[in-house]
């Protein structure tokens, strides 16, 4: 028999669709320790710049036991692993390597009931719902490493449409290519700011050497978003993101593939060139309505119109 191997869930999310369950999660070796909650900006730091030397666990098997059934999944070069189940219970879920249990990450919630509601929010999170500068490297991995999750900064406009979202009890679902390496970063901004508990979908694991220029995958978020809507064949979607990255390219093509799905769509303008100008104008040709909202406008008249969107879809 092959020698056991230390290894520990660091993430995992479950989240409930229409008939299944998607789970999807990373396995990093090493023992499991208690997360901690550093007052300093020198433990935030040594604590952040560890999680860029952690190994993922890669090519090791996982076996998922639920009360409706057992599945054996397989790790990726990243220590990534993800499935379709059947739906089960929260509470119901156990992960086991090579025979022993392992411990599912506290601190934050790891199962995202679907709710009545028939409306779902899926929102970036850099530069739409935190300010993260993700246009400069270096301001980015500033602060990424000196800016503890107390002190970063939400962005207000959105911070309110969250503020509505959860008042009307519509599921949030956070999709950013932020790296699995922040995830515990994240989860303690989310609950400083009190936002929405919403399931964290974050690109791959990345080494330190990785950080300046990661590569996530030029398909990462159209992929999620696609099984987010095929998953989920009875739910209207409200998009939020930002002109950073690619945000209003993968919502355009998401919306012309997938007619009738997008009710909304919510961006973040940093700044604004001719190649901005021809995405934005590419969106608002599709015929959803969206809003190119600035850092100091008001989400008043858009919280109106997203209140009688909600209450058409009732009826």
């Amino acid at each position: 028999m092959g020698k056991k191997t230390s290894i520990y869930i660091w993430q995992i999310t479950a989240l409930e669709f229409t008939e299944k369950v998607w789970i999807e999660g990373t396995v990093i070796h090493g023992d499991y320790k208690q997360r901690k909650v550093h007052a300093t900006w020198m433990g935030h730091l040594i604590e952040v710049l560890f999680s860029y030397f952690r190994k993922p666990a890669s090519g090791v098997r996982l076996r998922i036991r639920t009360n409706t059934e057992e599945q054996t999944v397989k790790t990726n070069r990243k220590g990534r692993f993800s499935c379709l189940l059947d739906k089960f219970m929260p509470g119901e879920m156990q992960l086991s390597h090579q025979g022993e249990i392992l411990e599912l990450p506290g601190g934050y919630p790891y199962y995202f009931p679907q709710n009545s509601s028939s409306l779902e929010v899926v929102s970036d999170l850099d530069d739409t719902v935190l300010h993260s500068h993700t246009a400069s490297a270096l301001k980015r991995i500033y602060s990424i490493l000196f800016i503890r999750p107390r002190k970063r900064k939400a962005v207000a406009y959105t911070y309110q449409l969250m503020e509505w979202f959860k008042q009307q009890h519509i599921r949030v679902t956070y999709l950013s290519k932020s790296e699995s390496n922040l995830f515990e970063l994240i989860y303690a901004f989310i609950n400083t700011q009190e936002l929405p508990q919403g399931a964290l979908l974050l690109s791959p694991y990345l080494k330190l050497y990785q950080l300046p220029k990661p590569k996530k995958g030029k398909d990462y978020k159209y992929n999620h978003l696609k099984t987010l809507l095929t998953q989920q064949p009875d739910k209207s979607f409200i998009l939020i993101g930002d002109d950073t990255q690619r945000d209003m390219e993968v919502y355009t093509s998401i919306i012309r593939n997938y007619p009738g799905r997008i009710q909304k769509v919510f961006i973040r303008q940093s700044s604004f060139d001719r190649q901005r100008e021809n995405y934005w104008q590419k969106l608002q040709a599709t015929g959803v309505p969206a809003i190119y909202f600035k850092d100091g406008d008001k989400p008043g008249e858009a919280i109106e119109t997203l209140t009688s969107i909600l209450n058409r879809s009732a009826v």
